[in-house]
């Protein structure tokens, strides 16, 4: 599980299960859910089209995870699987939290 542009935060489950990551995938996905053993990917987490700055993980069932970036939006997403459940784009600058 590797960025070509770096990781810039990561958020675990609350059972230290799954983690998620968000970092520059230089055209490809920012943000990915994987399992720590494993290192399975645990969905599709599309929405971001520049490097995304900070995820953060809802630490209990059901799992939700929202992600902010340089694109200025911020994502949620819902799962396991993770999917895209919705983005906002009220920001005029960076989010970077």
């Amino acid at each position: 599980m590797a960025f070509p542009g770096g990781v810039l935060d990561i958020s675990w489950s609350d059972d230290s299960t799954k983690i998620v990551a968000s970092g520059d995938g230089k055209s490809s996905m920012m943000v990915k859910a994987f399992a720590y053993d494993t290192g399975n990917t645990l969905g599709e987490m599309v929405g971001h089209n520049r490097p995304a700055s900070s995820v953060a993980f809802r630490p209990v069932k059901p799992f939700r995870v929202m992600s902010v970036g340089e694109d200025n939006k911020s994502v949620f997403y819902h799962g396991t699987p993770f999917k895209f459940e919705k983005s906002h784009s009220c920001h005029t600058g960076f989010v970077n939290a």
